[in-house]
């Protein structure tokens, strides 16, 4: 309420500047009667103050109005220039402090309608004020001239100050938000960072995609890992992971989970534009470069003097699987549900090292130039038939 209170009365003071500054200078004209006018003005302000108050006017419209009754009564007083200049230097300082640049040409727009009013007003009613400034008056206007311009100024230089700051801090704000954010996407498959990046929604929608599974882990390091310091079991498991990561970007698919010594690879649900063949054909071009890639790996960990030497297996399948964020509240994992993956993931765990096992699925759509074999069927936990195996030759 208080705050209401003092916003409302800085509206008006226009008005009240104007009425009592055109009553003392009828007064030191001579006019006996415009004493009736500062009294006039002691009432219609404050008068106007409390009806500003109740009134759900909004504050530019309040101004407007303010405007046209300042620039009224200046006309109907016939206000000498030193006065009228300071009466307008007060209303454009005062819709400058309040709406900015962009509020003076409606400013002047009221000014100039409240002028004609008056100017209209006073020949109307024959009101014949020949107000004579005096070295007071004019004192005063110049001084009310001086003092809003100067007002204005630091006001003007006060915002500036401000906007100069708050462009420092959202800079600063925005630096960080870079780096949190890149730092953040390091946790993200690249595609699905490129998707929150590009404005998705802030939920992904579940989709029903054809989708090929893998799952690659690497042999008997749990193990290995045991009997190595962890410094060496970090850096080891980061140099695996980098080298998967930087594979599967480059042959198009998702590194959809980190599971300690192994990951889950996904192909289709990021380019849904492919074919169930392209999809299929994409993964087995994935596994292949698999060896390579173990053996380089290999290399580096013996130039870093690290005591592990990997090997791997492969377990692939392809179906349709839900894909989609899941979990509620703070924490979404944006990954794929569905038989594919748990068949690969079972696959995995029966591989060869080194090998590579793909289901039926995978095997009727994969390219004919890749040399694989049947090596009959398996009773797979969780599924109630029989699964075809075959198994890709690697390298």
């Amino acid at each position: 309420m208080v705050a209401g209170l003092l916003r409302r009365i800085t509206q008006f003071r226009y008005l009240g500047y104007a009425m009592l500054g055109g009553g003392f200078l009828a007064v030191e004209s001579g006019y006996a009667s415009a004493w009736l006018c500062i009294v006039g003005a002691s009432l219609v302000w404050p008068l106007s103050l409390h009806l500003s108050v109740k009134s759900p006017v909004g504050p530019r419209y309040i101004q407007a109005f303010e405007n046209f009754a300042g620039a009224l009564c200046a006309a109907l007083f016939q206000f000498p220039p030193v006065q009228f200049m300071a009466l307008l230097v007060s209303l454009v300082s005062g819709n400058l402090a309040q709406g900015g640049i962009r509020r003076l040409p409606e400013a002047l727009f009221a000014v100039g309608i409240g002028w004609m009013a008056g100017d209209w007003a006073r020949s109307r009613l024959g009101l014949a004020f020949e107000l004579t400034p005096t070295g007071l008056s004019d004192f005063v206007g110049y001084a009310h001239i001086l003092l809003f311009t100067s007002m204005l100024s630091a006001a003007g230089y006060d915002r500036s100050l401000r906007m100069h700051r708050a462009r420092s801090e959202l800079k600063e704000e925005s630096l960080a938000l870079h780096a949190f954010s890149n730092r953040i996407a390091k946790y993200v498959d690249p595609v699905l960072s490129k998707k929150l990046r590009a404005g998705a929604a802030p939920q992904l929608p579940h989709r029903r995609l054809w989708v090929s599974a893998c799952f690659v882990d690497l042999v008997g390091f749990t193990e290995m890992s045991s009997r190595m310091v962890p410094e060496a079991v970090c850096e080891t498991v980061n140099l695996f992971l980098a080298r998967v990561s930087r594979l599967v970007v480059k042959m198009n698919g998702r590194m959809d989970k980190f599971l300690g010594d192994g990951v889950l690879i996904t192909f289709g649900d990021s380019n849904e534009s492919c074919s169930r063949q392209g999809t299929a054909d994409a993964m087995l071009a994935f596994c292949a470069r698999m060896p390579q890639t173990v053996i380089e790996l290999n290399q580096e960990l013996d130039r870093r003097a690290l005591p592990a030497s990997l090997a791997m297996r492969m377990g692939a399948a392809s179906g349709y699987c839900t894909v989609g964020d899941f979990g509620e509240g703070e924490r979404l994992d944006y990954t794929v549900i569905g038989p594919a993956v748990n068949l690969a993931s079972r696959l995995e765990a029966l591989a060869p090292e080194d090998g590579l096992l793909i289901d039926e699925a995978t095997h009727k759509l994969a390219s004919e130039h890749w040399s694989r074999q049947h090596i009959g069927t398996r009773e797979i936990k969780g599924l109630s038939e029989a699964v075809n195996l075959w198994q890709m030759e690697l390298g």
